[in-house]
């Protein structure tokens, strides 16, 4: 959680939330007020409101409480409003003030009424876990039904080019949160290593890295990637819960680090897939295309929504859009 404010409005919403043992990261103010400080010297002050974005960027932060005085704060206070808005947090705090704001929850506590905003549907209970038990049963049955597949794609990766069956890079989560993504090997051994030699050879629009006939994929390798065989081991990061079976596809860690649009950190408000809208709705190499759809899939989401992009998957892949 990210605080905003510290003054005495502060120091109880900071009372509040640390009695639920929830995290408070620092907090943020048009100037730092002792009052915070006195009171739990231990969350650190990280600059005014202008800085929030950056420090979302920067942290972990899956939502921010507001708590500033509504006569004297106004201005402030729909400015952090607008910036949670396109950066796709929920907030809590207070006051009930912008129209463009989603109240979903009001919840009564010793300082008031602390109303809840901007918390899309698959941030609700029952959405999440409905998701979260269709991802766990699912991604079971098929890693159950396909073993033997991945056991013979295993043998033949280790058989035709050297190194491990397995391939793991680390990808942006929900909320941010770094994990190692899993995927069948599809490329020489120290492909990582090689890629800032082939940055001219890019042939993605944006800030994506595609090539062309990339001289680092191997002979099976291609043929897997094809068929998206490749991308099966993803289903053990759904059953370990940083990914869904459907979701905007993880980025890795060298692209989220240039994201300069705040709206794209959306996209990190739900858990990421193996397959989602961009997809199976025409996949190009132009990451604003990408951005602008894995936004709709978070505005849009439903229940079925998923299970009509999971029912286009299949035929995505044998086109040859599926997900690579």
């Amino acid at each position: 959680m990210l605080l905003v404010g510290t003054g005495p409005r502060a120091v109880e919403a900071a009372r509040e939330s640390l009695s639920r043992h929830e995290l408070i990261i620092g907090a943020v103010d048009s100037r730092l007020q002792p009052q915070l400080r006195a009171a739990h010297p231990e969350i650190p002050y990280l600059g005014s409101f202008s800085d929030i974005h950056e420090i979302v960027r920067q942290s972990v932060v899956d939502e921010i409480r507001v708590a500033l005085p509504m006569r004297s704060s106004f201005d402030e206070v729909q400015r952090v409003l607008e910036e949670s808005r396109h950066l796709g947090l929920p907030v809590t705090l207070n006051l009930n003030l912008s129209a463009n704001s989603q109240i979903t929850r009001a919840l009564p506590t010793d300082s008031g009424l602390l109303l809840e905003l901007n918390r899309g549907a698959a941030d609700r209970v029952w959405p999440r876990l409905a998701k979260r038990a269709f991802d766990l049963v699912t991604a079971s049955l098929i890693l159950f039904v396909l073993s033997p597949l991945l056991l013979a794609v295993a043998i033949a990766i280790r058989l035709t080019s050297p190194g491990p069956a397995f391939f793991r890079q680390e990808r942006i989560g929900k909320g941010s949160r770094p994990f190692w993504m899993y995927k069948f090997r599809t490329m020489v051994k120290d492909a990582e290593e090689i890629r800032p030699k082939l940055k001219h050879q890019n042939s993605a629009r944006g800030i994506s890295f595609k090539i062309v006939n990339d001289p680092r994929i191997t002979r099976i390798g291609a043929f897997l990637r094809k068929s998206s065989i490749d991308e099966i081991p993803q289903l053990m990061n759904v059953l370990l819960g940083n990914m869904s079976l459907v979701g905007p596809r993880p980025i890795p860690m060298f692209v989220a680090e240039q994201l300069e649009h705040t709206n794209f950190h959306r996209r990190f408000t739900v858990q990421p897939g193996m397959t989602g809208l961009w997809q199976v709705e025409g996949r190009t190499q132009d990451f604003d295309v990408m951005g602008t759809k894995d936004l709709e899939y978070v505005d849009r989401w439903s229940f079925w929504l998923d299970l009509k992009i999971l029912v286009k998957t299949p035929l995505a892949v044998f086109r040859g859009e599926g997900a690579h």
